[in-house]
This record gives structure tokens, C-alpha cells and sequence, in this order.
């Protein structure tokens, strides 16, 4: 077995609820430049992606890394293997002057990341929004326009943005205007919304006639716990990766 398909073995085996197919696009996009690990016994015992991006911050750009697919062998866990590599993570960062992001999967990983230097840096909620009034739907967009617009609606917002946005957006359909930008799980029911930009007081009455329905999960600013960073920087108001 190649170190790709142990990759994607443990990728399988660590988040069994991702589709097949998005684990092996995922896998065999970003696994030859992005993948640490540490083998043991011939084999990939502990596993992350570093995914380039960059933060922007009144008006400055600076490199970001986004920490995914943290993964150990089970029978390879309580070794410190995975404290290993975000230490090596943290040094790499630091090198290339970079903020290091992660989004930790289960409430119990804040603690977790806590011990490595990380600090809660992004606060939000998926909450189940209604449709209130009829509007005028939101046309269906290419990713081209998504991103150009997108840009415009943050040009003067701190956001973090994954650099291969175009792995990242093709799992979503997207819709949008020069007011409002919109990605959304639409396999889900209700659908989801993974990303919504808008200066649009109609934006997401208009997301909704876009789907033909009355409710979707969209993802606001709240209260939860959602990403860390280190070093510690200001909250972030806008960050989205697809892959979270």
C-alpha cells in the first residue's frame, strides 16, 4: 500500500461521516504538499494537513495555515505522536511568518489544542433560519463571479480565506449578486450554508426563494466556541474554508 492510500485509510478511518469521494479528492489533492506525518512500523501512524491561506487584516495580507485532518491509528494513540506534529506545525508556521488556524471537530478538542498554545480566536453558531418574506431569488453563480464578488463584499472585513478555493467551493453550489455572495450544502435537508456575505437586508429571504424553500441552516456569529488560532490574533469576523 502506497503512503497516499494509508492516507486515505486513516483519513477514512478518523471522520467516517465524509463522503467517499470528497475523502479521496481531498486525499489526492493535497496529500504530496500538504500532508505531516509519522510513520511507525512502515506504516502512517498520525497524520495533518497544512492548508495555505491567507489572513487579511486591515487591509494587510499575511500567509495563514490552516491545521485539517488531524488523524492517529488507534492502536498508535496515547503515544504523543499527534503532539508531535503540531508542535512541528507551530515551528513551520513561525518560519514562513504564518498564522495557524484549526477548526477542532468535537467541543472536547478546544482543551486539547489549548495545551499546544491555541486560543479561541473565532465564535459561532449554526442556527435554523426561516424564510419571512418573499423576495426575489439570488441567481446561480460561477465560481469566478463568487470569488470577485466576494472580495468586494470584504474588502474592508478581517477574514481568513483558503488559498485552493476552487477545491474547496466545488463541493457547494453558489449563488449571488454584487450585494450578496452564498454557498450551500444543498444535499442536506434542510440545506446548508456554509458561507453567506451579504449587504443585503432581503440577502437571505432571497438565498431562500433561490432554493425553494422556507428554512436553512446558516452558519452566524455566536456565542460557541469554532476556530483557534496561534498566535493569538484579534476575533476574526469573517472566516470560511469550505473544509471545516
Amino acid at each position: 500500500m502506497t503512503l497516499k492510500e494509508q492516507a486515505l485509510e486513516l483519513y477514512k478511518t478518523a471522520f467516517p461521516d465524509d463522503p467517499d469521494d470528497f475523502a479521496a479528492g481531498f486525499i489526492s489533492r493535497f496529500f504530496g504538499e500538504s500532508c505531516r506525518y509519522i510513520l511507525k512500523d512502515g506504516r502512517i501512524a498520525s497524520m495533518l494537513f497544512l492548508l495555505c491561506g491567507s489572513l487579511t487584516e486591515n487591509g494587510k495580507k499575511r500567509p495563514a495555515l490552516y491545521l485539517y485532518a488531524a488523524a492517529t491509528l488507534p492502536e498508535y494513540r496515547g503515544m504523543g505522536l499527534m503532539g508531535e506534529l503540531i508542535e512541528k506545525a507551530k515551528t513551520e508556521a513561525n518560519e514562513k511568518g504564518a498564522l495557524l488556524i484549526t477548526k477542532p471537530a468535537t467541543p472536547s478538542l478546544f482543551g486539547y489544542y489549548g495545551r499546544f498554545g491555541f486560543k479561541t480566536a473565532v465564535f459561532s453558531e449554526d442556527k435554523l433560519i426561516k424564510k419571512e418574506n418573499d423576495a426575489e431569488p439570488l441567481c446561480k453563480i460561477e465560481r469566478e463571479e463568487y470569488e470577485k464578488n466576494k472580495e468586494i463584499l470584504l474588502e474592508n472585513v478581517p477574514n481568513i480565506i483558503l488559498s485552493d478555493s476552487e477545491y474547496a467551493l466545488s463541493f457547494f453550489t453558489l449563488f449571488g449578486d454584487e450585494n450578496t455572495v452564498a454557498a450551500v450544502d444543498t444535499t442536506e435537508e434542510p440545506p446548508v450554508v456554509k458561507e453567506f456575505i451579504t449587504k443585503d437586508e432581503r440577502g437571505r429571504d432571497r438565498l431562500l426563494s433561490a432554493l425553494d424553500t422556507s428554512e436553512a441552516i446558516f452558519r452566524i456569529n455566536g456565542n460557541a466556541p469554532f476556530a483557534m488560532t496561534v498566535p493569538q490574533t484579534d476575533t476574526l469576523v469573517h472566516f470560511m474554508l469550505a473544509l471545516d
